[in-house]
């Protein structure tokens, strides 16, 4: 088999790179004028500030150089066909974090011995350390494991104060204290999640903020051990394996300073602090976590009930039951199953960043796709790939939304995009047009003898230059303009460059005119098409919902889109309507050859007008073929409607695997 072709070199946009390197510079000059720019300093015992902007041209000036280097080395990045080209994605991902990781851990430890540094500098860093460690493991609360907690805050009270009356009461040092409080903080965690952890969604956040609600009562009202609202005072200080950072040392011990031979400096202390929380808070400089593995409960806080579809797709039974009995609250929660299929691995090392099981051989889903697709007839190479959407992965936090997800759309075709509810695909359209930039996955877009890699691109410029519209599923027209005012603001990048950005069209100069003249003939032709030009005049949020509906169609048409993306766009439609819609979507592939993606829940709609439907269902494709294929897969089946015993459970995830 011959290697697929390269695509042409990719030309450096120098005036974008240029211009993204200078609003990062002016952002570097916005916070270093504040930070660095000014210091205080004590002079013949009177305050003056001392300006250092010699250090902040410095650091400038390194921003912008960073940055230009940066967006020029992502635009020369080599590109790879097929899943070779995904793959050294990852492996580039990798590597640069990892970079960036160990640059964050060298610049954090020799912030305080920078020439800019203070002690106000090196406090900040502390406080901001602190926080994100708490924003970490908040994180793992609510992001990985799904649960939303709000009385975290409260384990960080109970360790605070357990670390101030340890101290205070059995004289305890620095490093006796901290191990103690972790401890106590992490047992109360333990105990309040025995009972909490069985309930779900809202019920758990009114527990848990009703538990730290409680912690701050008792600590404000326990006024014998706290000290009540006033706080512990009078908490030891740190010190350095029992030396104590003092200018004279406590009888029988010697001071940091006496023992290291220094003069005493109390920034000393604060500077040990700082090297403490960042020791403490070294996990969060390391790339990804880890924490998802095979063999591992990983709950996403879905609910108990059996019924309710996928509730609990990790350690819980893969799919619902359409008929049977219900489990009790607590039963249900305690009775935990391991997933059927976690004993597997993905051969892309993809799933859940868990390295690849099988280096050498392809994912065994992939393999079953491609077995499949032979079944009925579906080859990518029988068509002109228009888009091509290779293991795409979007996650927020521990939420994976999209789970490497890899189809063609042909050129001249309606592709649905089907999937129940939370199933991904808005998600998807959100990174494909520019909203989201996916995590992992490569966005090809074929336009003649050019490619546009719509990942690397900006939202406008997805719009701009490789001609890709969508629709939402909320309407988001302009209310209070007219419908005609509508379509023609859609058409703004022409009307600019015919207007010399404003100039020309203040003069009304002819050329000006005829783009004007133009616009309103594409706008006019299109309200012919879907049936609006007597409302031509009318404010666009006076309109029936389903006239919006076609005019927003008809807005994204006069873009001239080489890729039309519709979200639900049959969504409160009547019969009458929505095979009207079916009539204009024909109409738009066969008249004008443009491509649509087409996200429907009308099943009515899909199946009568789309040549290939892609099944997503949390995230990851179930079924990509025709539409009689889909109608009779079983996985669709059993993601709309459910299976009735655990038999049917293993037979469909026996037929994914």
């Amino acid at each position: 088999m011959a290697p697929a072709a390269l695509p042409p070199p990719r030309r450096l946009d120098w005036g974008h790179l240029i211009k993204d390197a200078a609003l990062a510079a002016l952002a570097a000059l916005v916070l270093a004028i504040p930070l660095v720019g000014f210091q205080a300093v004590e002079v013949n015992a009177a305050l003056t500030i001392r300006t250092r902007f010699d250090w902040v041209a410095i650091g400038v000036a390194a921003v912008f150089a960073g940055r230009l280097l940066l967006g020029v080395a992502q635009a020369l990045r080599p590109v790879r066909a097929g899943e070779a080209r995904a793959r050294s994605l990852l492996a580039l991902d990798r590597q640069r974090s990892a970079l960036l990781a160990w640059l964050g851990v060298a610049v954090a430890i020799a912030l305080p011995f920078l020439p800019f540094s203070s002690r106000y500098v090196v406090d900040l860093a502390t406080l901001a350390a602190i926080y994100v460690m708490l924003g970490w493991g908040l994180n793992v609360v609510v992001g990985l494991a799904g649960l939303l907690d709000l009385g975290y805050v409260a384990f960080y009270a109970v360790g605070a104060y357990s670390f101030a009356l340890f101290a205070q009461w059995f004289h305890l040092s620095f490093w006796e204290c901290l191990p103690i409080a972790a401890l106590l903080a992490a047992s109360f965690g333990v105990a309040l999640g025995f009972p909490v952890l069985r309930l779900r969604g809202d019920y758990l956040a009114i527990v848990t903020l009703g538990f730290g609600e409680i912690v701050r009562i008792i600590l404000l009202n326990w006024v014998p051990v706290t000290n009540g609202p006033a706080g512990i005072g009078d908490i030891p200080r740190p010190s350095f394996f029992g030396m104590p950072f003092a200018a004279r040392s406590p009888p029988g011990t010697t001071s940091f300073h006496d023992f290291f031979h220094l003069s005493f400096n109390p920034n000393h202390r604060v500077i040990f602090l700082y090297y403490a929380v960042l020791r403490f808070g070294r996990p969060v400089l390391r790339g990804e976590a880890g924490l998802h593995q095979p063999r591992e409960l990983q709950l996403h806080g879905k609910r108990d009930d059996p019924r309710h579809r996928r509730l609990g797709r990790h350690g819980q039974p893969a799919r619902h039951r359409a008929r049977g009995g219900r489990a009790g609250g607590a039963a249900g929660a305690a009775r935990l199953r391991r997933v059927p299929h976690a004993h597997l691995r993905r051969g892309d090392g993809r799933h859940h960043g868990v390295a690849p099981a099988r280096a050498a051989r392809a994912p065994r889903a992939e393999l079953a796709a491609a077995g499949r697709a032979r079944e009925r007839g579906v080859t990518t190479a029988s068509r002109a790939p228009l888009l091509e959407v290779e293991h795409l992965t979007m996650r927020f936090g521990g939420l994976v939304a999209v789970d490497d997800v890899s189809f063609v759309a042909g050129q001249g075709e309606i592709t649905g995009i089907i999937g129940p509810n939370g199933a991904g695909k808005t998600t998807m359209f959100n990174c494909l047009t520019g909203f989201y930039k996916p995590t992992v996955g490569r966005l090809t877009l074929h336009r003649g003898d050019r490619t546009f890699q719509l990942e690397q691109m900006e939202g406008f410029r997805i719009a701009q230059r490789a001609r890709v519209a969508r629709t939402f599923q909320n309407i988001r027209l302009f209310p209070a303009m007219s419908v005609l005012e509508n379509l023609v603001v859609a058409q703004h990048n022409k009307l600019m460059r015919a207007s010399g950005f404003t100039v020309l069209g203040l003069f009304g100069l002819p050329v000006y005119r005829r783009a004007e003249r133009q616009a309103v003939e594409l706008a006019r032709f299109w309200l012919e098409k879907v049936q609006l030009v007597a409302a031509a005049d009318q404010p666009a949020g006076s309109l029936p919902y389903g006239a919006q509906r076609r005019l927003e169609i008809a807005r994204a048409m006069c873009t001239e889109p080489l890729l039309l993306c519709l979200d639900e766009p049959a969504a409160g439609l009547n019969p009458r309507e929505s095979a009207e819609l079916n009539d204009l979507l024909r109409f738009i592939r066969e008249k004008h050859g443009i491509s649509v993606l087409l996200i429907e829940h009308d099943m009515g709609v899909v199946m009568e007008i789309s040549d290939h439907i892609v099944v997503l269902d949390y995230g990851e494709r179930i079924s990509d073929g025709s539409a009689e294929f889909v109608r009779n897969d079983p996985r669709v089946i059993a993601a709309y409607l459910g299976v009735e015993d655990e038999a049917e459970v293993a037979a469909v995830e026996s037929g994914v695997l």
